[in-house]
C-alpha cells in the first residue's frame, strides 16, 4: 500500500509539472488561430492528432531522450534555437497573409488534408506542446533520481503524459466551438494577435538557446 501511495503521489506531481510546462490553456488560442480556416471536422481531427503526436514524442523522449540527443550530438539548447526559428518564420508568414477565409464565399475555406496534418505535427505538437521544455521535463521525470520507480517500471511518467495529452485534446476540442459564437472579424483580430505572440515566443526560444550556449 505504501508503494502504491508513493506511485500515486509521483503521478500527481508529474502530471501537475507537465501541465504547467505544456500549458494547454495558453496553447488553445494558438490552436484556434492556426485552424481558423479549417472546418469543424478538420479541427477535431487536428486536435486529436496533435494530442496523439505530442504523447508519442514525450513518451519516446521520456525513455530514450538522453540516448537520442547523445547519438545526434545535439543539445536541448540547439533544439530550442531551431524550433524558435521555425516558429518565428511560421508566425511572420501567416501574420502578413491578408487573405480572408470568408472572402468571396459564405463559408470559410477548409484546409487541405496535408495542411491539417502539418499543423497538427508542427507547430502545435512538436514545438508549442512537445517543445524543448516539455522534452527536458519528461527526461527529468523519468530520471533514476526521481520517484519510487525507475525506467520501464515507472508508470507515473507515461500516465502523466497520457492524462495531460487527454486534457490538451479536450481543451482543443472545446476551443473549436469559439468559431460558432465569435464574429469572424473578432476571430481575425485574435488570430493576428496570437500569431504576433507566437513570433515573440519564437524569439524567446532563440534568445534563451543562444544565451545557454554562450554561458557554457
Amino acid at each position: 500500500m505504501e508503494y502504491l501511495a508513493s506511485v500515486a503521489q509521483d503521478l500527481v506531481e508529474s502530471m501537475i509539472t507537465l501541465l504547467v510546462i505544456l500549458n494547454p490553456a495558453k496553447a488553445t488560442p494558438f490552436f484556434c488561430s492556426l485552424t481558423a480556416k479549417a472546418t469543424l471536422d478538420q479541427r477535431k481531427r487536428i486536435a486529436k492528432r496533435t494530442a496523439l503526436v505530442t504523447s508519442i514524442i514525450l513518451l519516446v523522449f521520456a525513455y530514450f531522450g538522453d540516448l537520442i540527443l547523445v547519438a545526434l550530438h545535439i543539445t536541448l539548447d540547439s533544439v530550442m534555437i531551431a524550433g524558435g526559428i521555425f516558429l518565428l518564420v511560421f508566425a511572420i508568414r501567416d501574420v502578413t497573409n491578408h487573405e480572408s477565409g470568408t472572402r468571396g464565399s459564405k463559408k470559410p475555406s477548409s484546409l487541405s488534408t496535408e495542411e491539417a496534418n502539418n499543423i497538427a505535427v508542427f507547430p502545435l505538437a512538436t514545438l508549442l506542446l512537445a517543445g524543448p521544455g516539455a522534452i527536458a521535463t519528461v527526461i527529468v521525470l523519468n530520471n533514476p533520481s526521481y520517484g519510487v520507480a525507475k525506467g520501464l517500471t515507472d508508470f507515473s511518467t507515461p500516465l502523466a503524459i497520457l492524462f495531460s495529452c487527454v486534457i490538451v485534446w479536450l481543451l482543443f476540442t472545446i476551443g473549436t466551438k469559439l468559431t460558432k459564437i465569435v464574429k469572424p472579424s473578432v476571430m481575425m483580430v485574435i488570430s493576428k494577435v496570437m500569431l504576433i505572440l507566437m513570433g515573440a515566443v519564437g524569439v524567446s526560444f532563440i534568445v534563451r538557446g543562444i544565451t545557454a550556449i554562450l554561458s557554457h
